[in-house]
């Protein structure tokens, strides 16, 4: 038996249902460490069960130094 898989484009739309789409090409981010690094703060939402707590995914694009 043979399966073929359709590669289709990941959108944030279509992921919904399974979680976030974390893409630091779209993201808002701020600079960090002098300018040399760019931060995207809080990309997906994390979900706790009791006690609650809090926790953040960030990327960081960052030069050589």
């Amino acid at each position: 038996m043979t399966h073929t898989v359709h590669a289709q484009p990941l959108t944030p739309e279509a992921f919904a249902p399974f979680g976030d789409v974390i893409d630091a090409k779209t993201s808002q981010s701020y600079p960090i460490n002098q300018g040399r690094c760019r931060r995207h703060h809080n990309l997906a939402r994390l979900e706790f069960g009791p006690p609650d707590g809090e926790s953040a995914i960030s990327l960081f694009d960052s030069e050589p130094v």
